[in-house]
């Protein structure tokens, strides 16, 4: 699965997909494949500190993460009438903040927490971050547990045996988030949740009822503070995170959002 941006050209309605927190463009391709089929113009960005090296996420702050999607949407509204913004988890609470700067055509914020699990907990990152500099987040991970291995097929290389011992231990002691960027994504997710009743796009909400990231509430409470007087809120049973990429009903959630696309 590559993680290159992608761009495919069609239509007159550009859709601009945002993919998730330490995550790349490939958990988004293939809903990009699926609504190119349906004639719209598919522009899947990388977002600023989002490469191989863990070192440049923990130097990124989120405003640089709203840049990268700024300048997408700029590239998108340069060749087409109108741009709908699809975000995957942070590419949600970033579309939002998008969405409170340009003028968009729809809003899609799929898997998108509202804040961090345990955000009262998480007063204390700013100060952690200063001495405490990474986190493993698979050092205990049972790699037989489906969302596990979602979750990390959507990030690796195509053909990775997560049943290889030799490779569960590789990803236990390497695979690393920045605590610096977790306390930058939840500055993201705050800023995003305050802005939402001064948006007025139609917006489509979607999230999977065994979500173990964002809490399947979030997208209520995403739902419930949305301005939009046009918005539906979508839960898809028997289904993780990672929606797009996993999950019985993943053909079934890309038509709903080409169907959200094609009715704004």
């Amino acid at each position: 699965m590559t993680s290159d941006p992608f761009f495919f050209p069609a239509g007159q309605t550009g859709c601009l997909l945002v993919h998730g927190f330490s995550g790349s463009p490939a958990e988004m391709r293939e809903l990009g494949r699926s609504l190119a089929t349906h004639d719209h113009t598919v522009l899947g960005l990388r977002l600023a500190g989002h490469v191989d090296d863990p070192l440049a996420l923990h130097l990124t702050p989120w405003r640089d993460w709203l840049a990268s999607a700024r300048q997408g949407f700029v590239t998108l509204a340069e060749r087409c009438e109108r741009v709908v913004l699809v975000g995957f988890s942070l590419g949600g609470a970033l579309a939002a903040l998008l969405a409170y700067e340009m003028p968009v055509a729809g809003l899609v914020m799929l898997s998108t927490p509202a804040s961090l699990q345990g955000d009262r907990r998480l007063v204390a990152l700013p100060f952690v971050r200063q001495v405490l500099p990474w986190y493993y987040p698979y050092a205990r991970a049972n790699f037989a547990t489906p969302a596990v291995r979602a979750d990390i097929l959507a990030r690796a290389p195509v053909g990775t045996d997560l049943d290889d011992p030799s490779v569960q231990e590789h990803i236990r002691r390497n695979v690393k988030i920045s605590i610096p960027a977790i306390d930058e994504l939840r500055q993201c997710l705050a800023a995003a949740r305050q802005i939402l009743p001064a948006l007025s796009a139609p917006a489509l909400v979607m999230q999977g009822r065994l979500d173990t990231v964002a809490p399947p509430e979030s997208a209520q409470t995403i739902y419930t503070r949305l301005g939009s007087t046009q918005k539906e809120l979508v839960y898809w049973e028997d289904t993780g995170h990672q929606l797009l990429v996993d999950g019985p009903h993943r053909r079934a959630i890309y038509r709903r959002v080409a169907d959200f696309v094609k009715s704004v």
